[in-house]
């Protein structure tokens, strides 16, 4: 291993499994990018 690296386990990563999910649009009404 060297250091600071990261090794992943086999399969999809899934955060929170289980909680209802969310999808949201945002709209930038500002005069500046975000």
């Amino acid at each position: 291993m060297i250091p600071g690296e990261i090794v992943f386990g086999e399969g999809d990563i899934e955060i929170n499994p289980g909680v209802p999910r969310l999808e949201l649009e945002i709209v930038n009404t500002g005069d500046r990018p975000v």
